[in-house]
Formats: structure tokens, sequence, C-alpha cells
């Protein structure tokens, strides 16, 4: 079997068992989270893509902050006001808007597709939903199967079956994840107005 299949097999397994056990607020989740990295961290060494190597450190780091958090802190899964999912996406709307701007090639047509700037919004987004799920707010969910669904999209056109496939699955694990959180966020408010 070759190797670099080996790395992504790795990739997907520990990715949807840190989903899955994120969904369940095992703390042991965030392991998962680590081997991902360092699975996707060495094929991206085995590539020659060093240059992506450097944001992996920072979700491994991350990851070990939230991981130390979820040990330490009683963390109740909790909602965000509209407003406060509102000021989330424009700082990510102005981000992008500046990223746009500084690296988007204009031609005759209109805008190319930028590599860069793909790039640009998953390393966005997924700081946004570290942040999420390592505060344990139920619209994390959200963002992941966003995130996700728009990956349905884009490995269908470049005709990656197994990538497709394992976009549909955390798609559903985020469903699942929302609804769990929810049930859980709506227990805790009972309990609070109880008290």
């Amino acid at each position: 079997m070759d190797f670099e299949l080996l790395l992504q097999i790795c990739q997907y397994i520990s990715l949807t068992l840190f989903t899955y056990l994120a969904i369940k607020q095992k703390t042991y989740s965030w392991l998962f989270w680590m081997i991902f990295l360092l699975a996707f961290g060495y094929l991206l060494h085995y590539k020659h893509m060093g240059e992506m190597i450097m944001m992996q450190l920072v979700y491994f780091v991350l990851g070990l902050y939230y991981w130390i958090k979820w040990i330490r802190l009683d963390i109740k899964v909790k909602r965000l006001a509209g407003s406060q999912h509102l000021i989330i996406n424009m700082v990510a709307l102005c981000l992008l808007a500046v990223k746009v701007a500084l690296r988007t090639r204009l031609d005759d047509f209109g805008l190319q597709y930028d590599e860069d700037l793909t790039l640009f919004l998953i390393n966005l987004y997924t700081l946004i939903i570290l942040y999420l799920i390592g505060n344990k707010i139920m619209s994390a969910w959200v963002y992941v199967g966003i995130v996700n669904f728009a990956g349905v999209f884009y490995f269908f056109y470049h005709s990656y079956y197994f990538a497709l496939l394992y976009c549909l699955v955390i798609t559903g694990l985020s469903i699942y994840g929302y609804i769990s959180w929810y049930e859980e966020s709506k227990g805790e408010e009972d309990s609070d107005l109880a008290d």
C-alpha cells in the first residue's frame, strides 16, 4: 500500500474520531486532533509543502491549549447570541476582503481561482471552528457542516470521491453534534431556571 495513502487514511480516521469524541465532549478527543495534525504535517513534509507546516504548528498549540482547558475547567455547552455570530462572520469577511484585495488576480473575464485564497479561507474557518469547539459553543457544528458540505462540491468537481464521501460523513456528524449540544445546552438552561 502507498505510504501517502496510509497517511491520508490516518488523517481521515483521526479527524473523524476527533469530531465524534468532541461531540461527546471527551477531553481525549484533542489527542486525535493532534494525531491528525502530525499525519497531515508529515504528509505536507513528504510532498515538499513545508510552507503550510507552520499553520499546522499553530493548530497543534491551539489543540494542546483546548485539551488542557477541557481538563482543567468544567466548561458547559453554550450558545452565542446572533450579534456575536455576526461579529465573527464580519471579522472573517473583512479579513477575506483584505486577502482578496492583496492576492486576487484579474483577467479579462473577472476573478481567477486563487489557491492561496482558498487556503486562507480554510485556515481562517479552521481557527474559528477550533475556537468554537474549544469553548464548547454549539454553533461550531454549523461551521463544521458548512465547510464540509462546501467540500463535497469541491471534491466532486475534482473527482476525489473518497474525500467527498468523507466530507459527507463529517457533515452528518456535524448535524448530530449540533443536535446533541443543543439538547445539552437546553438542559443546562432548564436546570439554571430551576435553581
